[in-house]
Order: C-alpha cells, then structure tokens, then sequence
C-alpha cells in the first residue's frame, strides 16, 4: 500500500507539471500537430519532416502490437517529439492522458541502446509497448478513472523489471536489432553466470545495487521474458498483462504468473537461471576450444574506462573517459613506462555527463559536457583545458557539438554537431 501511494502521488504530480501548454517551456517554439487514426504528434514546426516519420511508424506499431498485447486503446495517443537535450531519451505514461514523449537524439556508440535499425523506429516500438501494457485494465479501473481521470493504472505497479521486459521484447521481436539481441547484454549475463554472480528473482525486483545497477530490470527481465516467450508462447504475456490489469488488489504477481503461465514466477525464474547457467556454459567450452587470447590489462579496478586516446608525440601518456563507481565521469590522464606499464593515474577536469572521445592539443586537452542551455535545453557543448595551468574554457555554448578533434597542422578543432534529426 505504501508503495501505491508512492506511485500515485509521483505521477499525479508528474501529471500537474506536463500537463500545462508545452509552449510555456520555450516562448519561441512554434508547435504543430498532425493527426492519424491512433496518434496525434505534435512537434516544432522544423522538425516537420520527422514527425510525419514518426506519425507513420507508430501507426504501423499499432498495426503489429495492438494485436500481440490484445489491446487496442480508445482514442488517439499523444507523441511529443522535441529536442531539447542532447542524451537520448523516451517515455511514455497513460496517467492522466496517454503520451509518448520522444527526443530526437541518437545513442552513442558505446551505449547498450547502441544496437538497432532505425533508432526512431525503436524508440516508437518501445514507448508505445508501454502505452498499450499499462492501458490494459480491468473494468472497476475503467470506471473509476472514467469519474475521476486516468489515475488507477495497475499494470504500472509492477516491477520495474516486468514493465520494462515487454517493451525490450517487442523492440526486439519487431526488429533485427534490440537488447535481447545485444551483445553487451549477453556478455554481462555470461560473466555473471561464469562468476557465479546470478542475480536472485528477488534483487531484481528491488533498487539492485551490483553493476550494471539500472540497467538491470532491463538486462534480467527481458531476457526472463524472453525465454518465457520461447518455452511457453508469446501469447502467455499479453495473458499475463490482462489479468494483472484486471486485479483489484495490486501485488498479486504470482497469481497473475500461474493465470497465464500455470506457474509462479518463482519456479520460472528458477527455470531461467538453469537455461542460463547451460547455455552460458556451453558458450564458453566453444570458445575455449578455440583458444583464448587475452592481453594484457593496463589500469585495474573502476567500472566504465573508454575512449583511450594516446598523445600524438608522446606514448607514455594516454587520456581516457572513465569512472570508478563511486564519482561520476571525468577525464584520467595516465602515464605509462617504456614497457607501456601504468606508473600513475590522476583524475583531471570536471564531472562529465554525456561524455565522449577527448583530443590532444598543443599542451591541452579538448572534450565535449553536457550543458543547461537558456534554462530549458541540455546540449554538448566544447570545452578546452591547460594541462599545465589547469585552466579550463568553455568555448561553445548550446553549440550542440562533441567529440572534438584537434587538427595540429590547421590549427583548427573538428567536431560533430547535432541537428534535427541525424549528426554531421
């Protein structure tokens, strides 16, 4: 019960705050929509083109997923498309109105998300997977949010790991990409199974704490899912989220698991681990068989360390983004000896957020931080530091530019800078 409160108070709260004119966040924005059968888009007028991208891919999810999550909602679903930030980002909430909020910007290259076909296309699929789970609902919720607004949402209190598993199942099954076919995914499910390190049905319906920390409702849950969907049907699932919406009482997962599954998810789980610890095993004799090549580790302990780049003069020095767990990102100057052994690592220049590939200057280092930008916007922008003096420039503000390169010879700095809807 303390949790329902929990929740409701959070998205009756979320609802005030969205639900004002969207103009109010920027004066300047000239906002359209375009309507379809289910959806209404509404978008600044430049980013035209897009949202008539996005109008006819969701129209097309609802063609796919209305049919494999046995519901179809009445009325149009809202999709807001914007740019305000420069990390990429969706959501979706049916509280008080059903909406999709998407962001028009990329993954990066070293981001889970990182593996698809159309980044629009998934995102949609994602999001809207979402609208139509937690839609789903009994005829006592019906009623209830026809009096009072859209405010008894029991599919939305579940786990976070049985919400977010159906949304990274369809973005899968409806694709030839997705995290259940990620590579990164499997590897840390391999080296959690390898390092019997398996996390407990229970840790994952909790706030887990062991790394990779969030992404592990997404990780476990869709690939519980997943396998629910191989072994037992892919109908079980929309089964499942009928008869969860339909409880009066929220909390009865077990009940909800045996309805479409014949069993609880205790057992199942227990299933899943047994699939992983076979499978993951026999992965792993393959690639021994093969023989294992490894090299040698330069830095020890931390969790993140990417975009290694070696001075362009000078190889005992190497500057990386990384953290170690316990402070957010920042740059690390390390320094080798002649036989490329670390002899000492400092942290160098601010928290970063959104980092990416560094540069070497003359006697500076360039990067790109996300930045507020006129209060509402959160853009890369680029910044330079003297490595002697320690003095540090921000040289673009809402530039929306990152990864810079230094160019020695022109005396110039190359970077990419975001636009409506790609990079250049």
């Amino acid at each position: 019960m303390t949790r329902f409160l929990m929740a409701f108070t959070v998205f009756f709260m979320a609802g005030l705050l969205t639900s004002h004119n969207a103009s109010a966040d920027d004066p300047s924005i000239r906002w359209k929509q375009l309507s379809t059968a289910h959806f209404r888009v509404i978008f600044p007028a430049e980013y035209a083109q897009t949202a008539q991208k996005a109008a006819a891919m969701a129209e097309e999810a609802h063609r796919l997923l209305s049919p494999f999550m046995g519901h179809a909602p009445s009325g149009r679903t809202d999709i807001v498309v914007s740019s305000y930030t420069d990390q990429m980002n969706g959501s979706a909430t049916v509280y008080f109105r059903r909406t999709i909020r998407v962001f028009l910007t990329f993954p990066s290259d070293i981001s889970e998300l990182s593996d698809f076909d159309d980044w629009l296309w998934m995102l949609i699929v994602h999001e809207y997977t979402h609208i139509l789970h937690m839609d789903t609902m009994g005829q006592l919720p019906r009623l209830i949010n026809a009096v009072f607004g859209q405010l008894w949402v029991p599919n939305s209190l579940l786990p976070t790991w049985a919400v977010e598993s159906l949304s990274v199942y369809n973005e899968t099954r409806f694709s030839t990409s997705g995290r259940n076919r990620a590579a990164i995914y499997s590897m840390y499910l391999r080296a959690s199974v390898l390092e019997g390190k398996v996390l407990s049905l229970g840790q994952i319906s909790s706030a887990p704490i062991p790394y990779p920390h969030g992404a592990i409702p997404y990780l476990y849950g869709s690939r519980f899912l997943w396998f629910l969907a191989r072994r037992y049907g892919g109908e079980k699932l929309k089964h499942f989220s009928a008869d969860y919406g339909s409880r009066i009482v929220p909390f009865g997962l077990n009940k909800s698991a045996k309805v479409a599954f014949g069993k609880t998810f205790v057992t199942l789980y227990k299933e899943f681990t047994e699939y992983l610890a076979r499978t993951m095993t026999a992965q792993m004799a393959v690639v021994r068989d093969r023989g294992i090549r490894e090299g040698a580790a330069v830095t020890r302990g931390g969790e993140f360390k990417f975009y290694p780049v070696f001075h362009p003069t000078d190889p005992t020095k190497l500057i990386y983004v990384g953290h170690d767990g316990h402070h957010p990102n920042s740059l690390h100057l390390l320094r080798l000896d002649k036989d490329g052994k670390a002899v000492s690592s400092s942290r160098i220049g601010p928290k970063m957020i959104g980092a990416g590939r560094p540069s070497w200057g003359t006697g500076t280092l360039w990067f790109h931080n996300l930045e507020v930008y006129r209060t509402v916007y959160s853009f890369n922008d680029i910044y330079r530091l003297k490595l002697k003096s320690g003095t540090m420039s921000r040289i673009t503000r809402g530039g929306r530019v990152s990864s810079p390169y230094y160019a020695k010879a022109a005396h110039g700095l190359l970077a990419v800078r975001a636009t409506a809807t790609a990079s250049e």
